[in-house]
């Protein structure tokens, strides 16, 4: 999966309008002196992740883009839309909704961007989504707002590589999925297919080719079922979300391949996706209770 990660860090009000894309933001400067933005994002292409630190007085007016669902989660206290926002506190802004941040003195938020189609391959309807609203308190698979921010810090800032990068767009979709009721029907007969015989399939097809990442949308291809019955039905049988399955068969195969000690390391890790090494080693290690150097020595 392509992806982007890109920082902006501006003293210019204007500068700021002119590097930002996605919202249309109109800043205002209130007090003398420079307002500063620094802003980092990880771009998945249909889902962004981006952190905003403000520093100065200033008023944010923004329109939110055609098409785009955005969840937004306090870090340092603002005023958003005439709301004073707390570290407790998510807003929720749909297509076109228009607004008004206040800054003052500073600020720090993070957001979560989802594109129409992401929205949709979670089962909901975007059309449904009532912007303008806050929640508080914990959230559906993160236990408060303070572990979506830590999550989000070390998705942004940490040194992810391909499969990673599947694994973070497969968990801010559950975590849209988790916090409002799906509205797009599912069929009888999908509903009619037992819940093992779609985990059954799935794993087939994931062990299958442990070099490649299915998406869950090719897998929905694949079996003709919906994305949301795929997700619905693998994570009640087996505990975990497909890229976790998915990783831990990659670990298996390389387990495999190191033990006939054809390859190095770093060939291995690299064949199947793993394209931070160091990340790989702790992965490994968590799940064979050794680093693959040391398999590999003994074979």
């Amino acid at each position: 999966m392509a992806f982007k990660r890109t920082h902006l860090a501006v003293d210019d009000a204007d500068a700021y309008c002119e590097a930002v894309s996605g919202l249309d933001i109109r800043p205002r400067v209130l007090s003398p002196g420079p307002a500063r933005v620094i802003q980092d994002s990880l771009d998945l292409g249909d889902v962004v992740i981006r952190f905003t630190r403000w520093r100065g007085d200033m008023v944010e007016e923004y329109q939110v883009p055609p098409d785009w669902l955005i969840l937004g989660f306090t870090i340092e206290p603002l005023i958003w839309s005439g709301h004073q926002l707390t570290p407790a506190d998510t807003a929720v802004l749909t297509p076109y909704q228009e607004g008004i941040v206040s800054i003052s003195k500073r600020a720090e938020a993070v957001e979560f961007a989802y594109a129409k189609p992401a929205v949709e391959a979670t089962g909901l309807c975007l059309d449904t989504i009532h912007g303008d609203r806050l929640s508080t308190g914990r959230l559906p698979h993160f236990p408060a707002n303070r572990d979506v921010v830590d999550w989000a810090r070390n998705v942004v800032y940490g040194g992810f590589g391909e499969s990673e990068t599947h694994e973070i767009r497969e968990q801010l979709l559950e975590h849209l999925a988790g916090r409002f009721s799906p509205t797009a029907s599912v069929s009888g007969v999908e509903w009619g297919t037992q819940k093992l015989e779609v985990t059954h399939a799935v794993m087939e097809l994931i062990d299958k080719h442990p070099e490649r990442f299915l998406t869950v949308a090719e897998i929905s291809a694949t079996l003709g079922l919906s994305e949301r019955w795929i997700r619905q039905s693998f994570k009640a049988t087996m505990g975990m979300n497909i890229c976790r399955y998915t990783r831990e068969s990659k670990l298996r195969a390389a387990h495999n391949i190191l033990t006939q000690g054809a390859h190095s390391v770093t060939t291995v890790a690299t064949h199947f996706g793993f394209n931070h090494l160091g990340r790989f080693s702790q992965y490994y290690r968590d799940r064979f209770g050794e680093l693959p150097a040391q398999t590999l020595k003994r074979a």
